[in-house]
């Protein structure tokens, strides 16, 4: 398991791409080499959420990788 050591991302090169209910990165993400999981995550209104739930980051790099990843699993 990847876990970041803080909310916000390490710099301007990873992006926040939304919040899991899982202590694990979800499996379908897991061949993402710059996924991780940091420790506070925040709804729309900048409210802390359970501890049940962690936020996601990626490296920019990947970020095509994602979507595409995204879009599959949506089919």
């Amino acid at each position: 398991m990847k876990n970041g050591s803080i909310c916000e991302p390490h710099d301007l090169t990873e992006v926040f791409v939304g919040n899991t209910h899982s202590k694990n990165i979800p499996s379908h993400l897991e061949c993402l080499a710059t996924i991780r999981l940091g420790k506070v995550a925040y709804d729309i209104h900048g409210e802390i959420l359970s501890d049940e739930y962690q936020p996601v980051f990626l490296g920019r790099s990947e970020l095509k990788r994602y979507e595409k990843l995204i879009k599959q699993r949506k089919i």
